[in-house]
């Protein structure tokens, strides 16, 4: 991966991670909040995954990035 798209990658999983900040941030409605119970949908879990996945990412772009400046 070159040094453009590790700085990509990074941006991207930065911004996503302030997207799931916020939707986590908005209170839901009533007839929202029934339908995930009643579907048994786990809004929490299911960002909790996706944020451990983009942590990982930006981790591993990060030592890409650096060893792509001090590799060479």
């Amino acid at each position: 991966m070159s040094k453009l798209e590790h700085i990509a990658t990074i941006d991207y999983c930065y911004w996503r991670l302030e997207k799931l900040n916020e939707a986590l941030s908005k209170p839901k409605s009533t007839i929202e909040q029934l339908v995930d119970e009643v579907c048994g949908y786990n809004e929490v879990e299911e960002v909790k995954k996706e944020v451990i996945t983009l942590l990982e990412q930006i981790i591993e772009s990060k030592k890409g990035y650096r060893f792509g400046l001090f590799g060479r």
